[in-house]
């Protein structure tokens, strides 16, 4: 197996922003599995850390392998409009008869440290001679330890009242820019530095987890002076909350509360699970999911539990103001939240766009750096995050709202229309009108109208004639849609597919301010077009699909 270390990363890290270093680890993830054999394994192990099992390698062939990864790294890689060059110490261990999982990958990361102490940006194969703990400092993560020595270490934090602490970071309402809560986040007071997921993903692996857990959660219940109106929201697995020393860490009531399931339990669908959850809506609290949006997984959840609050992976977050790909997926959220009466919550907010953004698709909570860090309580957002807000709140007030959705297209067609006073004003809403029904050509013909029919040439149960009319104008599909009851809108489309239900609805719409139109329209001229004639037609000089 090969164990990969990036060279300096977190230096990169630190000057770029978070959201650089996360799109630089994808990409070398891309790297390695493209210059890796198909039947190999490329994974992530945590950090900046890499790892490659090689089956049915030999020595030769470890050692190309090693190569063609330090040669995939060689070229910069693009970071915030920075190429960055970056490198990667490389261990290599074989496995023996007698060495199991665990011992393989505590070989690994022995030679990748040999690696960093010859130089860097270098191979290193394990030998029985290298040392546990090189004459650079460093030492094998903690979870290469043996079992023994990690409980030791986890039953040290619980007996230590200083060895935990709390830091909040504050949800903001992005409608208002007002504080609504606060993320309770956990902090171990241990060196080295170990993020606070490998400290419970240790203690779940000695069998100590629950007592972390709660450990947590009574830590974050019995810090005072909360802001009034603000709710509190804390982390839990969900096999934690059939345990009764969990639960007895949370408050008989939970108004207020919001927790916030994490993991990937929630998709066995445990009934001992779902039970626990509908207990804690019963006292009061609100039940989020992480992560939604990051995989099926999180997908999975959000069906299973329809959770009070969608709290989405940050990597949709990060750049959703030049990706209009995540724009749509964030909105579907937002509508799909809208369905099942609960709330969207982005994560990771770190600029003034992509928070605007956000509050545009109508998002209504955030969190991220942009707006606060997790401190010690009880965090104040900063201006910049709260401008924002204000900024797009009072944009979308007055109707100035610039940002590109449907409704907000189907909101100016409508304003279009109520103005028409003439069949001049009603040419010029055409073209827009043409483009929000996804059509090529719109007419409106005057006359009794018909129930709300289609044509689609390819559609063999459609009449032929009818097709032979269409297609004889160079369409390949119509709508119509009464308007009232003295017109119809006629659309017409080069393609041959019928209108789905969301442009069908869009359409009905159109036609009801349609007829006001009209009606303006008769009234102010005194003979306009078509009046008399139930073929004639108002035609737009050009009205073509946008």
């Amino acid at each position: 197996m090969l164990f990969i270390d990036l060279d300096d990363f977190k230096l990169v890290n630190d000057r770029l922003g978070h959201a650089a270093g996360d799109a630089m680890l994808q990409e070398v993830a891309r790297r390695l599995g493209a210059c890796t054999r198909s039947g190999d394994t490329v994974a992530r192990l945590g950090g900046d850390e890499f790892g490659v099992l090689l089956e049915g390698a030999v020595g030769p062939l470890v050692l190309e392998a090693g190569e063609r990864v330090l040669a995939a790294l060689e070229a910069p890689i693009d970071a915030e409009g920075e190429a960055v060059t970056i490198s990667a110490s490389v261990g290599m261990a074989l496995s023996t008869a007698d060495s199991d999982v665990e011992d393989l990958l505590r070989r690994g990361d022995l030679a990748m440290y040999a690696a960093k102490r010859n130089g860097k940006r270098r191979l290193a194969l394990y030998t029985p001679d290298i040392a546990d703990v090189g004459s650079s400092g460093h030492r094998p993560p903690d979870w290469f330890a043996g079992s023994e020595e990690q409980r030791a270490e986890i039953v040290s934090v619980l007996q230590d009242p200083g060895a935990l602490s709390m830091v909040f970071q504050p949800i903001i309402d992005l409608r208002t820019g007002r504080v609504a809560g606060y993320e309770a986040l956990s902090r171990f007071n241990r060196t080295p530095y170990q993020p606070p997921n490998q400290w419970f993903a240790k203690a779940h692996r000695c069998g100590l987890g629950y007592d972390l857990e709660a450990k947590a959660l009574a830590a974050a219940f019995c810090t005072p002076g909360r802001p009034h109106g603000t709710y509190l929201a804390v982390n839990v697995s969900p096999s934690s909350l059939i345990i009764d020393r969990v639960r007895s860490a949370l408050p008989e009531r939970l108004e207020n509360v919001v927790v916030e399931v994490t993991e990937n339990e929630l998709a066995s669908g445990d009934p001992a699970i779902a039970d626990a959850i509908a207990d804690l809506r019963a006292r009061g609290a609100r039940i989020a999911v992480d992560d939604a949006g990051s995989g099926y997984a999180g997908l999975t959840h959000v069906m299973r539990l329809a959770p009070d609050v969608i709290k989405l992976d940050r990597a949709l977050t990060t750049g959703i103001d030049t990706d209009p790909a995540k724009a749509a997926l964030v909105s579907s959220f937002v509508r799909y939240a809208r369905d099942i009466d609960a709330t969207v919550l982005a994560e990771g907010i770190e600029t003034v766009a992509e928070l605007s953004r956000l509050a545009q698709l109508d998002v209504a909570y955030g969190q991220g750096y942009l707006i606060a860090r997790p401190t010690e309580p009880w965090a104040v957002i900063y201006d910049a995050a709260t401008d924002a807000c204000q900024a797009t709140a009072r944009a979308a007030l007055a109707g100035n709202d610039t940002a590109e959705s449907h409704d907000r297209r189907l909101e100016q067609v409508t304003r279009l229309l109520a103005r028409v006073k003439s069949t001049q004003d009603l040419n010029a809403c055409l073209v827009p009108l043409a483009a929000e029904l996804r059509a090529d050509h719109v007419r409106i013909v005057h006359g009794p109208p018909a129930p709300a029919n289609q044509i689609v040439a390819g559609d063999p149960a459609a009449d032929s004639e009818a097709i032979a009319q269409l297609t004889a104008q160079g369409y390949q599909a119509r709508l119509s849609l009464p308007i009232g009851d003295s017109a119809e809108l006629h659309a017409y489309s080069r393609s041959d597919q019928p209108w789905t239900r969301f442009h069908l609805s869009r359409g009905r719409i159109i036609a009801n301010q349609l007829e006001t139109a009209l009606q303006h329209c008769s009234q102010n001229t005194a003979s306009w077009p078509g009046h008399h004639s139930a073929s004639s037609t108002v035609r737009p000089s050009v009205a073509t699909r946008a």
